[in-house]
């Protein structure tokens, strides 16, 4: 009998089954840290809906949203929720509306209309306490 080929077999299987475990928990805590303050979700639900208002504006249309949870999402993580380029990107040549909620990362969606933005700025709702307005100024 080879006792020291068994044990070595044995720690072999055992070191695989460890990394295996790292490997899955680590992969759980990314989707759980991400999903945590659902900032993935209200990310992506922004875009989408900026997207559409930029498709269906007509060239002079004033857009104003309400952003309020968007913009406490992102204070909550660390961001700058009152300068509206850390949260709200508009990148034209590609078409896409990007959302950033969290330290890092974002999420992009396409708008399909060749419009512009000629300016957007994040403003506090005049006589409403805790109501945050994103405006948007079609081109």
């Amino acid at each position: 009998m080879n006792k020291r080929a068994e044990s070595s077999d044995l720690l072999q299987w055992t070191v695989i089954y460890v990394v295996i475990f790292l490997v899955f928990f680590a992969g759980a805590y990314f989707i759980i840290d991400r999903n945590f303050d659902n900032a993935g979700f209200w990310e992506e639900f922004y875009a989408k809906e900026i997207a559409r208002v930029i498709n269906f504006a007509e060239s002079g249309d004033v857009v104003m949203l309400d952003v309020t949870r968007a913009t406490r999402i992102a204070a909550k993580n660390g961001k700058n929720a009152g300068n509206a380029d850390e949260v709200f990107k508009f990148d034209e040549e590609a078409g896409e509306v990007i959302i950033s909620l969290r330290q890092s990362g974002g999420t992009g969606y396409s708008y399909l209309s060749d419009k512009k933005i000629e300016s957007y700025r994040v403003e506090l709702v005049s006589g409403e306490i805790n109501k945050d307005r994103l405006i948007l100024v079609i081109k």
